[in-house]
C-alpha cells in the first residue's frame, strides 16, 4: 500500500502461519498507527479474525502525512512475531 485517502480506512490482511506453514488462530493481533513526524492521539484500529490463521487490520486515518503501522502477534507456544507498515496518507 502506497497511499490512501484521508477519511479512509486501510485495510491489510496478514496470514499468520508457524514455521512448518499451519495457520495459528486464536492469537493476539496488536496494531499501533502513528506519525513519526508529530504525536498523535490514538488511531481507531481494529482487528478481526477471518479464520485460518487469516487477520484483517484496519485503521481510520484522521490526517494526511506520512504514518507507521507496527502490528504484534501473540500466540500460546510461539515467540510474539512483529510487522510494520509505512505508507503515506493523502
Amino acid at each position: 500500500i502506497s497511499a490512501c485517502l484521508v477519511g479512509s480506512e486501510m485495510c491489510k490482511e496478514t496470514d499468520l502461519v508457524d514455521s512448518e506453514g499451519l495457520p495459528i488462530d486464536q492469537a493476539s493481533i496488536v496494531p499501533h498507527a502513528s506519525m513519526p513526524a508529530m504525536p498523535m492521539q490514538p488511531q481507531h484500529v481494529g482487528v478481526r479474525s477471518l479464520g485460518q490463521g487469516v487477520y484483517l487490520a484496519w485503521v481510520d486515518f484522521s490526517m494526511a502525512g506520512d504514518w507507521k503501522i507496527d502490528i504484534t502477534a501473540r500466540a500460546n507456544g510461539f515467540a510474539p512475531a512483529q510487522q510494520s507498515i509505512q505508507l503515506t496518507v493523502l
